[in-house]
């Protein structure tokens, strides 16, 4: 689930093939609301006095509505243009943020860097930086491990010596505006509903309030916009079985079967609502269940990555100029062995209107480029291609292998390509044909290189940037495992993902490191890289593609790391191994792991982990805690910070909001730790039922005075002991 503070896509850029009416009137140091797009348009000035414009939408909730179009005056000197390298809206916060740079319209070369924060509900900047500063030496970044950095540097520009080159990392705006009064979010997915193999899905949901106030919590269902309310009080929480029948849908209601739900409760900055939910069925034979974890996701659009495409299938793209998105957004499927499971994309349209996503088979960024510029490579057929449509106010579920011919799903690896022009929430699930059990992902794949600018040189007449992979900028996945547990089961962890570097110039994998126990000594923690397979047969493809002389390297399509533990080197016969992950990668996107176990005859029971945020999380909260002698329940802790012990504080409420028990250990950096939780207090008796769950980190002081702040890298894992289903909750 996304804080407060969490980061979102930086990339929210879309190619505009049109101009605003008033663009003539448009200066070089101009940036514009146009509120029929409802996004920011800023020009870029050309060496030949060309001028291109772009827009930038402001794509999630709670964009503000201005009655007229406001602009935003930076107070460029005359004679003076802005050069703009990165325009950023922080949603959350309504805030709008800029680099670039101010240059003299008669000597280009003649620059200074300018950085600026702008209140978005009125286009007034909050500040921006005098000439001839540094802006990393006066706007710093309370959260700068959200964002890689950015290069100030703009394209074509060869600077003289003298002419300082500044990295920048982008400014988190979020502690700058007044805080909305309503905090809304989604779950993209609640099912009542018959299933394959004499299987029948239903949904609960789990509530928690944190903070210490009573909060009333609104429930509206997406297809008819019904909302039932209830009221939750201090760190109080609640469970509600089967939601789909209590918000009047399902068999006892309208005969729904799926639909989306709308939860909103008060902004309370930390203390946010937290939701957690199963999608799930009984196991007959066994009396046990099986399912999958649902995450809320922000509302309206979840978690949008998918890039914007203007012509989709015709092939007549004109030259794609920044900023138009790098990479499109992916699903990594995974058939290495052939049907063992089938993959399933859901699709909220929460508008109005027709909703239309693009899938490619087959994707890879060296070929969806090609094909965005120049029309379809050759050897690329067009019925790699699929154009859903979603219904206004529906939300649609796909069998993607179902929608591609087997010439092409059988041939081609199975990397799918997301594309759409209007954001929306996106989901996808791996399900296993031997046990039917689903691993629910609340987003679509998006590579980010952790990259920093090196410097920029003149080479035979034109400008060449040097860019290094940023090791030290790392997301973390608190657990990965090879290992027994119990009840026989055998737990290992793949990880999905393109996370690698230039795969031309590293085709061994992404660059990570394995942080284990004191007990577990396999692995040192140095970074190395791990490598990765596709997940198809690479041999089908290594065939079909000299047999059509595409030339495309197997190493984009390396995207599934088996095992990841034994990956590492020294680990290869690892028996016992549990502790965190660390990936060089700029982007939470980029990837996401299953933990499973194994039974006898094949078929996994798994849940997923995203990649925390560099940096982890301020402060946690869990709901879905049902205490339960069917249910066994694993509280689970990394320590991600590399300089720094961190004290965590860990508190339990009952569903009244009683604290039942509360605890204080030392996590060690970089170490990790899981624990029963019936051993998270000894001597409480943890009664059956519902209880939330708060992980406060504490900030801690240096041996010399300066503080710091503790950072939380925790999830919650709940097996069922019956079947040895996990479900995780981060």
């Amino acid at each position: 689930m996304r804080s407060p503070i969490s980061p979102p896509d930086p990339y929210d850029a879309e190619l505009v093939r049109d101009l605003p009416e008033d663009a003539y009137y448009f200066t070089p140091a101009q940036i514009s609301w146009d509120r029929e797009r409802k996004g920011f348009w800023y020009p870029v000035l050309y060496d030949d006095a060309a001028v291109s414009f772009s827009l930038f939408p402001a794509r999630e909730a709670q964009i503000f509505e201005p009655e007229f179009d406001l602009d935003l005056d930076l107070g460029i000197p005359p004679n003076h243009y802005l050069d703009l390298d990165l325009l950023y809206f922080d949603s959350n916060s309504q805030v709008l943020l800029g680099h670039g740079l101010v240059r003299n319209s008669d000597n280009p070369t003649d620059a200074y860097t300018l950085s600026f924060l702008a209140d978005a509900t009125d286009l007034d900047p909050l500040f921006a930086l005098p000439k001839n500063t540094r802006n990393h030496d006066l706007i710093e970044n309370p959260f700068s491990s959200w964002l890689p950095k950015f290069t100030m540097v703009p394209p074509g520009y060869c600077p003289a010596e003298d002419v300082a080159l500044i990295d920048a990392t982008p400014v988190s705006a979020t502690s700058f505006r007044q805080s909305p009064e309503m905090h809304e979010q989604l779950i993209p997915v609640i099912a009542e509903v018959e299933g394959r193999h004499g299987t029948f899905w239903s949904t609960d949901i789990w509530l928690f309030n944190p903070s210490d106030e009573a909060t009333t919590v609104h429930l509206r269902r997406l297809s008819n916009d019904v909302e039932t309310t209830l009221t939750l009080g201090p760190r109080a929480s609640t469970h509600i079985p089967n939601v789909l029948s209590w918000v009047g849908g399902g068999q006892t209601g309208d005969g729904a079967t799926h639909d989306a739900l709308y939860v909103s409760a008060p902004f309370r900055f930390g203390e946010h609502l937290r939701i957690d939910g199963k999608i799930w069925t009984e196991k007959p034979d066994t009396g046990g269940t099986f399912g999958h974890a649902l995450q809320a996701v922000p509302a309206p659009y979840g978690y949008s990555n998918h890039a914007q495409y203007a012509m989709a299938f015709n092939g007549e793209l004109a030259s794609v100029q920044p900023p138009f998105q790098r990479y499109a957004a992916f699903l990594q499927l995974d058939t290495k062995v052939s049907g063992q499971f089938r993959h399933n994309i859901g699709i909220v349209n929460p508008y109005e209107e027709v909703l239309e996503i693009a899938l490619m088979w087959g994707y890879d960024d060296e070929v969806v480029t090609a094909w965005q510029l120049w029309g379809p490579p050759n050897g690329f057929p067009e019925e790699a291609r699929v154009l859903l449509q979603i219904p206004p106010k529906q939300i649609r579920i796909y069998d993607i292998e179902a929608l591609f011919p087997e010439e092409i799903s059988g041939t081609w690896p199975a990397k799918v390509g997301v594309l759409g022009q209007r954001p929306a929430p996106i989901w996808f699930s791996m399900i296993d044909e031997t046990t039917q059990d689903a691993t629910f992902v609340p987003y679509t794949n998006y590579q980010l290189p952790a990259l920093h600018y090196d410097e920029r040189q003149p080479m035979d007449g034109t400008c060449v940037d040097f860019l290094d992979y940023d090791r030290s900028y790392r997301l973390a996945l608190p657990t990965v495992a090879h290992t027994p547990g119990v009840n026989a089961s055998r737990w290992t962890t793949t990880l999905y993902g393109y996370m690698q570097p230039d795969p031309s110039e590293y085709p061994s994998g992404p660059i990570a490191a394995l942080h284990l126990g004191p007990e577990d000594v396999c692995s040192d923690g140095q970074p190395q890289y791990v490598p990765g397979v596709m997940g198809s047969d690479p041999e089908i493809w290594s065939q079909y593609s000299q047999e059509n002389d595409l030339g495309h390297e197997p190493g984009y399509y390396r995207c599934v790391h088996p095992d990841v533990v034994r990956s590492f080197s020294g680990c290869e016969n690892a028996t016992r191994v549990l502790g965190g992950l660390e990936i060089v990668t700029g982007s939470w996107f980029s990837g996401f792991s299953r933990t499973f176990t194994t039974r006898n005859d094949g078929g996994t029971f798994g849940s997923m982990l995203p990649l925390y945020p560099a940096g982890g999380w301020p402060i946690q909260h869990f709901a879905g805690i049902e205490i339960s002698p069917d249910t066994r329940i694993n509280l689970g802790f990394f320590n991600g910070d590399h300089d720094h012990d961190i004290i965590h504080r860990i508190s339990l409420y009952d569903a009244s909001g009683g604290l039942t028990a509360e605890r204080e250990f030392v996590l060690n950096s970089l170490d990790s730790r899981q624990m029963e939780i019936h051993d998270f207090s000894p001597g409480v008796d943890l009664a059956e039922g519902t209880y939330g769950l708060t992980v406060m980190p504490l900030d801690g002081v240096e041996v010399d005075g300066t503080p710091f702040q503790g950072h939380s890298w925790a999830y919650v894992s709940i097996i069922d002991n019956r079947t040895n289903d996990p479900v995780n909750l981060w």
